[in-house]
C-alpha cells in the first residue's frame, strides 16, 4: 500500500512488544517509503513513530507539527495539559488530570471549545472560536498561546505521603495456576502436564497498600487474580483473607464453594467495562445489584447509596439513570470501580483497568482508586504492562516472568535501583514523550519455551552464566527481594 492507517496500534501490548512493533513499523516505513496516519492515545509511541503530531480535541484540530517540537514545547493549552497527565518514571507521583470534561457533539460551546477547562482562559476565549494559525513551524488554534517548554513538578514534589503500613488482609502462599487439564489416557500414561501459568508465587498485602503486579503478556498477572478471586481454581497453594475483627479466613480455590461473607472481601475491576457492564441495565440497577446482595436495605436506600457511591467517583445522581453506552469509556470505568466498592471489601483487584483511557482520564482514575484505597483502608492490587503507570500508584511492585516473582519491593527501590535484568529491561522498553529512539533500549530476544530446569530468563538474558541453565535461583531479600544469580 501507499498509506497505511493504523488505529491504537499498541494498545494492550506490554512494554517489549510494543517497543518491538514500533521498530518494525518504522523500518517499513523506511525500507518501502509507505505513508502512515496513526492514531493513539500513548504520547509515547507517537513520540518514537512519526515525524508530525496532530492534536484533536473536541472534532478540531487544535495543534499540529514537528513531533520533537510540539512535545518539546506546546504551544496549545490542551496539549500540555495532556503531557502532564502522562505518568514518567522520572517524576515518582499521580500526574494531574485536566479538570471538567470535553463538550458533547452536540453541545460545543460558542467560542473555543477548551476554554472551559483552560486556565487561561480570558472573556473572549468564551466567544470567539480561535482559527489555526502558523506559529514557529507549527500550526495553533488558540487566542493566547503558551510559550516555552514544558515544566513538570519536581520528580516526587506532588507525591502524597505514603501511608503507614497497616496490617496483612490478604496472603498468598505458594501459589501456581496451570490451564492445562490432562486427560485420563495422558494421567494413566505417566506424561507430564503442560507448564503452570503461575508457579510457586507468595505475597502478601496490607490495608490501604496498593501492591503492582508488572511483565510480559503470559507472565501470569491476570491468572494471579484470577485465582484470587476464585474465578480460576489453583493447582497448589493457599490463599487467606484477615478479616477487621483479626480472624483469618482461608479462601476456597473456587467461589462456588465460598459463601457470601467471603465473596464480599474481594472485588475484582475488569479491564474492558464495555464487557462487565450489562448494558440494557441501567447504572442505578448495575450499582443494585452488589448492594442488595451484600445489604439490606429497602429501593430508597439502595438508590440513596449508589448516588452516594457515583459521587465518590466524581459523578453527579443524573447519571443514575443512563445506560453504560451514553457514558465515556472513563465514566464507565468509574461505574464499574463504584461496582466493586459497593460490596465494602477489604480487597479490591485491578486488572489493567486504565489500558485503553486517555492519558487525562487515566490519571483521573488512577488518583481515584489510591485516594479510595488509603481512604477506605482497602488493599489493592494493580496489574499493568506500564511500569510508569504502576510506580505512580504503587506502594511496591512485583515483577514476574514465566509465572514467577523475579522481583519485588517498594516501587521507589524496584524503578531505581532494579536488581534483575529482566526489571531493568522492562524499565528501559517505557516509551516516554519526547525521548529519542536512542534512549530506549532494543526490545529483547523473542521469547521462546520456557526451559525446563535453571532460570527461565536465561535464554534472553545479557547476563546469564553456565549456572543459569541448571540452578534456580532462590528470592532473597537484601536490598529488596530478587531472584537472580547475579543479582
Amino acid at each position: 500500500p501507499d498509506l497505511l492507517l493504523l488505529d491504537e496500534p499498541t494498545t494492550g501490548l506490554d512494554v517489549t512488544t510494543q517497543l518491538a512493533i514500533l521498530n518494525l513499523l518504522a523500518d517499513l516505513g523506511r525500507d518501502t517509503g509507505v505513508a502512515m496516519i496513526c492514531v493513539s492515545h500513548d504520547l509515547g509511541v507517537l513520540s518514537r513513530l512519526c515525524d508530525r503530531l496532530a492534536v484533536m480535541y473536541a472534532g478540531a484540530l487544535v495543534e499540529a507539527g514537528p513531533v520533537a517540537q510540539v512535545l518539546a514545547a506546546p504551544a496549545h493549552p490542551y496539549t500540555r495539559a495532556l503531557l502532564a497527565s502522562v505518568p514518567r518514571l522520572t517524576h515518582p507521583c499521580l500526574p494531574p488530570a485536566i479538570p471538567g470534561a470535553p463538550p458533547g457533539p452536540f453541545a460545543r460551546p460558542p467560542g473555543c471549545a477548551f476554554a472551559p477547562r483552560c486556565a487561561r482562559a480570558q472573556a473572549e476565549c468564551h466567544t470567539t472560536r480561535p482559527a489555526l494559525a502558523t506559529r514557529d513551524y507549527r500550526e495553533v488554534a488558540c487566542l493566547h498561546p503558551e510559550t516555552g517548554p514544558l515544566a513538570l513538578a519536581a520528580p516526587g514534589a506532588a507525591a502524597a505521603p505514603a501511608p503507614e503500613p497497616g496490617p496483612p488482609v490478604l496472603e498468598v502462599k505458594g501459589l501456581s495456576v496451570s490451564y492445562a487439564r490432562s486427560g485420563m489416557l495422558a494421567r494413566l500414561a505417566g506424561k507430564t502436564p503442560a507448564a503452570r501459568a503461575v508457579e510457586d508465587v507468595s505475597f502478601d498485602l496490607a490495608q490501604g497498600e496498593v501492591l503492582g503486579l508488572v511483565g510480559e503478556s503470559g507472565s501470569g498477572k491476570s491468572s494471579i487474580l484470577q485465582a484470587i478471586t476464585g474465578l480460576w481454581p489453583r493447582t497448589a497453594g493457599k490463599i487467606t483473607l484477615t478479616g477487621p475483627d483479626g480472624q483469618v479466613m482461608p479462601l476456597a480455590p473456587c467461589t462456588a464453594d465460598r459463601p457470601l461473607d467471603r465473596l464480599r472481601p474481594v472485588q475484582l475491576v475488569f479491564q474492558n467495562p464495555d464487557a462487565s457492564l450489562n448494558p440494557r441495565q441501567r447504572i442505578a440497577g448495575i450499582l443494585a445489584q452488589p448492594l442488595g446482595l451484600y445489604r439490606t436495605a429497602g429501593q430508597a436506600g439502595l438508590r440513596a447509596r449508589a448516588a452516594e457511591l457515583l459521587a465518590e467517583m466524581r459523578l453527579g445522581p443524573e447519571y443514575l439513570d443512563r445506560l453504560p453506552a451514553r457514558l465515556s469509556g472513563g465514566e464507565r470505568q468509574r461505574v464499574a470501580i463504584a461496582r466493586a466498592f459497593a460490596a465494602d471489601p477489604q480487597v479490591i483487584l485491578c486488572d489493567e483497568v486504565t489500558t485503553a483511557l486517555d492519558v487525562s482520564v487515566q490519571a483521573a482514575v488512577l488518583r481515584l482508586l489510591r485516594d479510595q484505597s488509603r481512604q477506605r483502608g482497602v488493599g489493592a492490587i494493580f496489574v499493568s504492562h506500564d511500569l510508569a503507570v504502576v510506580r505512580a500508584i504503587a506502594d511496591r511492585i512485583a515483577v514476574l516472568y514465566a509465572g514467577r516473582i523475579v522481583e519485588i519491593g517498594p516501587a521507589e527501590q524496584v524503578c531505581t535501583r532494579p536488581r534483575h535484568p529482566y526489571t531493568r529491561a522492562l524499565l528501559a522498553a517505557v516509551l516516554e514523550p519526547g525521548a529519542l529512539a536512542e534512549e530506549t533500549a532494543p526490545p529483547l530476544p523473542e521469547r521462546g519455551a520456557t526451559p525446563d530446569s535453571g532460570c527461565a530468563f536465561a535464554p534472553r538474558c545479557p547476563l546469564r552464566m553456565d549456572r543459569c541453565s541448571t540452578d534456580m535461583p532462590v528470592l532473597d531479600e537484601q536490598p529488596h527481594a530478587a531472584r537472580c544469580h547475579a543479582a
